[in-house]
């Protein structure tokens, strides 16, 4: 497993300084489907939000020095983890453990809906 060295750290936070403009870009009104109204529209919205908080929480993992660590065992996180998911917070143990005490099903996998099999 290869974790994030300074340089992966540096590409890291590029790239999500990069996706933070993405989503605060229409802060001032000028989304093009802003006026969109319905579910889907404000689904987006909520999604964008959540998206926006966690890329802010780990631009902070990498100010205070804990970015590419577990924040629940302290692990350092697979680079390729990472690169799929920047705002990982948790390594797949951690991740899974965490599920299980909240209990959160993965829409994706058949065994956790009822009356369907994989």
């Amino acid at each position: 497993m290869s974790s994030p060295s300074p340089l992966d750290v540096a590409f890291f936070e590029r790239k999500l300084r990069q996706r933070e403009a993405e989503l605060t870009a229409g802060d001032d009104g000028s989304r093009p489907d802003e006026g969109r109204v319905g579910d889907f529209g404000s689904a987006r919205i909520e999604r964008e939000r959540h998206e926006l908080q966690d890329v802010r929480d780990a631009l902070a993992r990498i100010a205070t020095g804990e970015y590419g660590k577990c924040l629940r065992c302290g692990r350092l996180l697979d680079r390729a983890r990472l690169e799929l998911f920047p705002t990982v917070r948790f390594d797949m143990g951690c991740m899974e453990l965490d599920e299980r005490e909240h209990n959160i099903h993965n829409p994706y996998r058949g065994a956790d809906r009822p009356g369907r099999s994989c």
